[in-house]
């Protein structure tokens, strides 16, 4: 049987870092295998760009996982 895989925790830099990925044309697939990461949550990091970019722009910690609602909308 196949165990499912833990999830994990990208920093807010990191998160950057994919969408410049997305941005410059890298697939899905290869930003999956650089962050051990699933394309799905590829694909989710791209669609909160804005948000991700609003928190670093309004100087939020680069080191911070986990992103909330409330956080964005306070800012």
């Amino acid at each position: 049987s196949r165990s499912k895989p833990l999830r994990k925790s990208l920093s807010l830099k990191q998160r950057a870092d994919i969408i410049k990925r997305i941005e410059r044309g890298e697939s899905y697939a290869k930003i999956s295998e650089v962050y051990h990461v699933s394309k799905a949550q590829v694909g989710n990091i791209k669609n909160k760009k804005e948000n991700i970019n609003s928190l670093i722009e309004n100087g939020a910690s680069e080191e911070i996982k986990k992103i909330r609602e409330n956080v964005i909308s306070n800012t």
